[in-house]
């Protein structure tokens, strides 16, 4: 299928994008972060997204893996290849808002994401939720264990400094 100019229709659709992600990224002097769908395969079939060609005009790029986390294994699976398709800096966004996942099972996402991702924001959406979820991590010793177990010194690092603010 071909657009309107003659140009092939995939081709052409990447092309809008990019050219919108690079005037955004001419307008604005603070730093830029873009956000994708959850699909690491086929962003531009799917979704007109060039991602090697748009990542040049972006300062990170964000994934929400939302998901139930009681086994870990489509996370590990989305995290490694956008990791491998990513060479800014990569940043996976878990759902830990209500209903919340068990604190197992967060911590369990958590040390997934830790090792693709250079940041990892659990996102909530009541500040409430964050504190008592903040609170939980930071004093359970079954947390500290686990991370420990799996070399995730980022994560502790973080929640020594929510121990000691």
């Amino acid at each position: 299928m071909s657009s309107k100019s003659g140009e092939d229709y995939l081709e052409w659709r990447a092309h809008q994008i990019e050219s919108f992600i690079r005037e955004v990224r001419e307008s604005i002097t603070c730093g830029l972060g873009l956000t994708l769908e959850p699909d690491p395969c086929c962003g531009k079939e799917r979704f007109g997204l060039d991602l090697e060609k748009v990542s040049k005009y972006v300062d990170f790029i964000s994934t929400p893996l939302y998901m139930s986390y009681s086994i870990v294994y489509w996370l590990d699976i989305l995290a490694n290849c956008f990791r491998r398709k990513i060479a800014k800096p990569y940043h996976i966004e878990l759902y830990a808002a209500h209903p919340r996942a068990p604190t197992k099972e967060i911590v369990s996402a958590l040390a997934v994401a830790s090792g693709y991702a250079d940041c990892v924001v659990l996102s909530t959406y009541e500040v409430k939720i964050a504190e008592e979820l903040q609170q939980e991590l930071s004093q359970n010793r079954d947390v500290t264990t686990f991370l420990k177990e799996r070399n995730c010194d980022d994560l502790l690092e973080v929640l020594a400094r929510w121990r000691n603010p």
